[in-house]
């Protein structure tokens, strides 16, 4: 889909603004939205480039910094740091070679950290791509990790 196939579908509102975004961001690979959208979104909703640009810092579910293909999001609250969640981290960090806010250098992996995921009874828990999964362990960690690999 398009850019101007996806702003035709909102109005021309500025209560369209986070929507478009998200979507925006959503039809791209590296889940980021470019400096030519925000100048193309803002002009549909009739605000400033900057009020775009302040909306994409604000929100953490919206960015103009590329990510990876998968977004690993590691759940941060408290049932998953008793859980033992920095073995979940420290393993996703060697096996994929780079820490937390990061991006793996063949933009297939970001590894970010995220709120409460709402699995807490079956913590740790992290989301990729989506799909969330629970009650890890490293070698589990392994698996996930080699079954997002073997999808390119």
């Amino acid at each position: 889909m398009s850019l101007n196939d996806v702003l035709n579908k909102y109005p021309r509102e500025e209560t369209s603004l986070i929507e478009l975004l998200l979507e925006v961001q959503k039809q791209r690979n590296n889940h980021s939205v470019t400096k030519d959208e925000i100048a193309a979104i803002a002009a549909h909703v009739n605000v400033s480039e900057a009020k775009v640009c302040s909306v994409l810092s604000f929100y953490s579910l919206i960015t103009d910094k590329p990510k990876g293909k998968y977004v690993i999001q590691i759940c941060r609250d408290i049932p998953c740091h008793v859980n033992r969640q920095s073995d979940i981290v420290s393993t996703l960090e060697q096996m994929l070679g780079i820490r937390v806010g990061e991006t793996t250098t063949n933009g297939l992996f970001t590894l970010e950290t995220s709120s409460c995921l709402g699995h807490c009874d079956a913590s740790p828990a992290i989301r990729v791509d989506g799909r969330t999964y629970v009650h890890l362990t490293p070698d589990k960690i392994k698996a996930i990790i080699a079954e997002y690999r073997g999808r390119v």
